[in-house]
């Protein structure tokens, strides 16, 4: 548990901010949420204009559905996907009118590769964060972090920072502990605490299957 969160806060001030005007609310709230959206347009066939595009309507009736929505009710995660796919589906009619409504197309699986999609983009949201964070700090963390997905062995990565070999599976480990712990810092900006525990199991199940 966050004890330090309010849960869902940050994702409502965004909100309430968007809804008023705030151009830096909408910008953060559309770089946050936009990228699963359009991975997921994506590969449901559509080209990554369209994607962008269908990203675009998705947040603009977000924002129109949750001006009298209770935001104690509903996965926020859920409604992205729900509006989402309709407006993906309409894209999708355009150029097959015979297509069947979303709701006749078994979608398990395709909630999943939306799920996976939103996943990946929190941790890409926390790896920014930790890169932000070191540079600001001028701590080797996100280098070495960085160094290992990029492929250098532990050795490699030493020269470049000039450490010990010991010291930089140390910045690795911790790395990646100060990446989950943000994970986990952005789920509970969009989760209720309710729903927080069951929605942080589900997203990194997803993310070390």
């Amino acid at each position: 548990m966050l004890p330090s969160v309010r849960f869902g806060s940050t994702l409502w001030t965004l909100i309430e901010g968007a809804r008023a005007g705030d151009r830096s609310a909408s910008e953060r709230l559309a770089s946050t949420y936009r990228p699963p959206v359009v991975n997921f347009a994506q590969r449901q066939g559509l080209t990554s204009d369209e994607a962008e595009d269908a990203a675009q309507e998705t947040l603009v009736r977000i924002l129109r559905t949750l001006a009298t929505a209770d935001p104690a009710k509903g996965k926020f995660r859920s409604l992205i996907l729900a509006i989402g796919r309709n407006v993906i589906y309409e894209i999708l009619r355009k150029r097959r009118p015979a297509l069947p409504l979303p709701e006749e197309i078994p979608s398990e699986e395709r909630y999943e590769e939306f799920d996976r999609a939103w996943v990946q983009n929190i941790v890409l949201l926390a790896i920014d964060r930790l890169r932000r964070e070191c540079e600001a700090r001028s701590t080797p963390f996100y280098r070495a972090l960085k160094g290992q997905m990029d492929g250098l062995t532990h050795e490699a990565i030493a020269k470049q920072l000039s450490a010990e070999t010991a010291q930089v599976k140390s910045y690795v480990h911790q790395a990646r502990q100060k990446i989950r712990r943000v994970v986990e810092e952005f789920i509970a900006e969009y989760t209720l605490e309710s729903e927080y525990e069951e929605e942080r199991t589900y997203l990194l199940r997803l993310l070390e299957g």
